[in-house]
């Protein structure tokens, strides 16, 4: 039993991270878009685009990276 418990602790401690990952990219565009043609200087151009919406945030973020 106490095998059991090691196990619980590594499976937590994994599934968080994978949670962490899996959910970014959508914590990213939600931030971005949260700015977006605000008034402050981050999210107006040329720091970034004025998006249309989430999918075009997304699009564009999506063909940023390598």
């Amino acid at each position: 039993f106490s095998q059991a418990s090691a196990i619980r602790s590594y499976t937590k401690f994994v599934m968080g991270i994978t949670v962490s990952v899996l959910t970014y990219p959508f914590s990213l565009v939600a931030d971005i878009m949260a700015v977006n043609n605000c008034g402050l200087a981050a999210g107006l151009p040329p720091q970034f685009p004025i998006f249309k919406s989430w999918l075009h945030c997304w699009n564009h973020l999506n063909s940023e990276v390598p």
